[in-house]
């Protein structure tokens, strides 16, 4: 997640941040219990905490794209409906401009 001009000016290091998540997300799947003592140690969480939190987080998808971008979309136009998006918003348009997979794409990761 950054700003396009960010990404623009500084192509090198969003792709090192990138390979940083992409590191650590390996390592958390390869080392659940680890990731859990480094989770409540350095969150302050209690085991049950930390134990519910790794519930709820997905490690197994490593880039945003398509099935984000599709849930992003319904979203907007749920809110379009009840009129909390304005009905002149393009929502698939809006939802496919926040979803830019060009650096994952470039390091090949899915």
């Amino acid at each position: 997640n950054t700003r396009e001009d960010f990404a623009a000016d500084h192509p090198e290091l969003v792709v090192k941040v990138l390979q940083a998540y992409e590191k650590a997300r390996a390592f958390a799947i390869a080392n659940p219990s680890e990731l859990k003592r480094i989770i409540t140690e350095q969150a302050k969480l209690t085991d049950q905490v930390a134990a519910r939190q790794l519930e709820r987080t997905a490690l197994s998808t490593a880039a945003i794209g398509e099935r984000q971008k599709k849930t992003i979309e319904g979203a907007g136009i749920a809110l379009q409906q009840v009129g909390v998006v304005p009905a002149d918003v393009n929502v698939p348009a809006a939802a496919a401009a926040l979803v830019d997979s060009t650096f994952t794409a470039k390091l090949g990761i899915k």
